[in-house]
Parts: structure tokens; C-alpha cells; sequence
């Protein structure tokens, strides 16, 4: 995927890793639930 991403984008915003998850936790208005994200990582 990283390879993909430096073949379409400049140097400076491809991504260093790229995570596969099962599904994104979402909010009650459906958004993107990012401190979920960063407590499943354990951070």
C-alpha cells in the first residue's frame, strides 16, 4: 500500500505505515471515532 501511495503522492505526505483494521469505530453521529482508534493501539 505504502508503495502505491509514493508512486501517486510527493514524498513528504505518503504515509510511513498503513493499518488494516476489521472495522473503524464510529460516534453516535457517526463520525470518525479517532480516541477509539488510539485506545485499541494502546496509546
Amino acid at each position: 500500500m505504502v508503495s502505491y501511495a509514493k508512486g501517486r503522492l510527493a514524498a513528504y505526505k505518503v504515509p510511513k505505515t498503513v493499518e488494516v483494521v476489521e472495522a473503524i469505530p464510529r460516534s453516535a453521529a457517526t463520525k470518525v471515532s479517532r480516541r477509539s482508534m488510539v485506545e485499541a493501539r494502546g496509546g
